[in-house]
This record gives C-alpha cells, structure tokens and sequence, in this order.
C-alpha cells in the first residue's frame, strides 16, 4: 500500500499542541508497522523544517526534523518535474486548490495513492479524485 502524506500530519504527530495531534501519531505508527510506503513531494520538506524551526525558534530543529523523515526506511521523496507541475496546476484550477495542496494531490494521482491529510478542504475537494482521508479515516478504513 502507498499513501501520500500531508505535510501536517508529520507536523501534527510531532507537535502535542496541533490538532489531531493523537490520530497522527496513530496513524503514523501503523503505517510503519505495515510498511506502507510513503510518497512525499520533496515540497514536505521545507514545509516541516520551516514550521518545526517557527515551533521551538531553533533552526536546528528544522534540519533534524527533516533528517528523521529522510530516513524513514518507508519514505521516498518525488521531485517536481514540469510534467508533475503541469498535473498540479490542473488539479488547483479545476479543483480549487492552494499551490502546496496541488503537490500533494498530484503525487496521490499519479500513484493512485490515498492521500492523508487533516486538511479539511483538500480531503473534500480532492476526494472526487482519488481516496483523500484524515488519519483517523485511514485508522478506520484500514483496520
């Protein structure tokens, strides 16, 4: 199984303060267990280091939190080609969607992956396309 992975559901399950702070860190659990296979645009990256760094006011933790994910044995890391961010742009024109959000969406397109993510809007919206869940959905949905 394969699943594209929202920037704020690493943040989430690293930060006790952020909603959904519990459901993350479950999900992020069993999916390892599993061995799901993660598919990240390398736009998470500085999405997390530079919200991590903006949490705790350390650059460094910026750095060390997206060294965690890098070696996440699970994870693999997708550049952004013309030919993904020509997909991205279709889908934030036809479905409404942030810039960021489309990268995401995109990736889960083109693997026919499920997407999770605690965006709201981007599970609503993007859920006509492909499989879009909170991790709470994907707890429930995969048992």
């Amino acid at each position: 199984m394969e699943v594209v992975v929202d920037a704020n559901v690493w943040l989430s399950a690293a930060n006790s303060r952020e909603p959904g702070h519990a459901d993350s860190v479950r999900f992020l659990r069993e999916a390892m267990a599993r061995r799901v296979a993660f598919l990240l645009p390398a736009l998470v990256l500085p999405e997390v280091a530079g919200t991590a760094a903006r949490y705790t006011q350390n650059p460094a933790d910026g750095v060390a939190w997206i060294e965690q994910l890098r070696r996440l044995p699970n994870a693999r890391f997708f550049d952004m080609t013309l030919t993904r961010a020509l997909a991205a742009a279709d889908l934030a024109s036809s479905l409404r969607l942030r810039g960021a959000d489309a990268q995401y969406a995109a990736l889960a397109a083109e693997h026919r992956a499920s997407l999770v993510t605690l965006d709201r809007e981007l599970r609503e919206r993007a859920g006509a396309q492909f499989e879009s869940l909170s991790p709470a959905e994907w707890l429930v949905r995969y048992p």
